[in-house]
């Protein structure tokens, strides 16, 4: 159903491929719900699982050989204008991430690989497309709402999340960590809420709930700042008959705000226990001023100033960047080694210069303006994307979310799956949109 609550018109794909987004399809199609639901709800542990005696992730291998299973559903998307943007800035950051690599190797070894990957794993983009092309828009829309429940039923065990974790088995790729985490609760969490504040019903009502409740135990400045811009952006691109009802889903949400602190118990967060007084701190710390969550904010400073450094002190760090590997940070402690600024832009620049830059920004301008396209049509899956672009874009400025597969794959791949949901809406009036085998 539409944003207007019409319903929606039938899709060459939609029928018996779309009917179930779980049963009655290729192993390739299971494999992927799997890879990205296990990422969602476990990040930082599943994305340490090492493939045996290879010091990588296995969740890449597993990745790179279902893009190649389901090439035959993306490549017609390489044929159109946003797929061919999307494609060249692919192929550009990809080679010069290989070459960067090479080199580097030398200095940095393993960690120059490891930082390497974010390149392969936004290839993810083009396997949301073509798993959303496979199944359908019901089969993406019913796969989505059960891999949202489940994460939302893990994120409820967030207060006993030193008990769980801490008994959890033992992994790693470079360093040994638990299975179990939390890691991504706060964007995941904001994901969910804008995927089910936008669904009828009572149960989506109660996930958005929970979802909210999520978010403030995730206490993040970054998650908050963009929910705040997908609020905006939605009201913005609502067609005048709908900025009403647009604004009314806005103030819904803060209305399920006030429910949820007057309804639930304190809730321990991630700073400390969660209250009103709490968010206010973040939001005023986040304008720069002192409060009692600021210390986090004062590392950033540091790390962003300890990057810049990086770059004014290594020859030609603007043209072609520092290297993958290198500690940007000057080694900064907390409880963990830090080496990254937490902030992907500053890092990627860093690391790459404006040769290797420019593709990776190209990749965020293409892919947001195909989501305002579709969205300004009252897509409703185009406009989830924009609020799930939204807040990854806060969050990538926040932290280091396209350095792992838990944020970077995850990331481009539901913004495939939005994208690929929005278009085949429209693949009857397009002769560039060709129909998908039934196999």
């Amino acid at each position: 159903m539409r944003i207007d609550g019409t319903p929606l018109s039938a899709s060459p794909v939609d029928g018996e491929q779309s009917a179930a987004a779980f049963v009655d399809q290729p192993v390739w199609v299971l494999a992927s719900w799997c890879l990205l639901a296990s990422l969602l709800v476990w990040s930082y542990g599943v994305n340490n699982i090492a493939i045996p005696r290879i010091e990588a992730p296995l969740v890449d291998l597993m990745f790179i050989a279902l893009l190649v299973r389901s090439r035959r559903f993306w490549l017609p998307f390489r044929d159109e204008t946003p797929g061919r943007q999307v494609f060249a800035c692919l192929v550009w950051l990809t080679i010069f991430v290989f070459v960067r690599a090479v080199f580097d190797y030398k200095t940095y070894g393993l960690q120059a690989i490891r930082d390497s990957l974010f390149a392969v794993e936004a290839w993810a983009i083009f396997l949301g497309w073509g798993l959303a092309r496979r199944v359908g828009r019901v089969g993406v829309e019913r796969a989505l709402t059960v891999t949202f429940t489940i994460c939302l039923g893990w994120f409820c065990l967030y207060p006993f999340r030193d008990s769980i974790v801490s008994r959890s088995p033992i992994v790693g790729v470079l360093k040994p960590v638990h299975l179990a985490a939390f890691t991504s609760i706060g964007f995941v969490s904001a994901w969910a809420l804008l995927w089910f504040i936008r669904r009828p019903g009572r149960f989506a009502i109660g996930a958005s709930v929970v979802a909210l409740a999520a978010v403030f135990m995730a206490q993040s400045r970054g998650v908050l700042a963009g929910l705040v811009l997908a609020g905006l952006a939605s009201v913005a691109l609502a067609r005048d008959r709908h900025k009403t009802r647009a604004a009314g889903r806005v103030l819904v949400a803060g209305a399920l705000v006030v429910i949820t602190f007057a309804a639930l118990p304190p809730l321990p967060g991630r700073l400390g226990t969660v209250s009103p007084g709490t968010i206010v701190d973040l939001v005023r710390s986040g304008l720069g001023e002192k409060t009692a969550v600021s210390s986090s904010l004062g590392d950033r400073e540091k790390w962003f100033d300890a990057t810049v450094d990086a770059i004014g002190s290594t020859r030609f760090a603007l043209v072609s960047g520092v290297g993958l590997g290198r500690d940007l940070t000057g080694g900064f402690g907390t409880d963990v080694k830090v080496t990254r600024p937490h902030n992907d832009f500053l890092e990627y620049f860093a690391r790459l210069g404006i040769v290797g830059f420019l593709p990776w920004l190209g990749l965020w301008f293409v892919t947001a303006r195909e989501l305002v396209r579709w969205a300004r049509r009252q897509e409703t899956m185009a406009a989830w994307g924009l609020g799930v672009a939204s807040v990854g874009l806060l969050v990538s400025l926040t932290q280091p979310m396209a350095a792992f597969a838990y944020g970077g794959m995850v990331y481009w791949m539901l913004i495939g799956l939005a994208l690929g949901s929005s278009t085949e809406n429209f693949s009857a009036q397009s002769n560039r949109l060709p129909s998908v085998p039934a196999g």
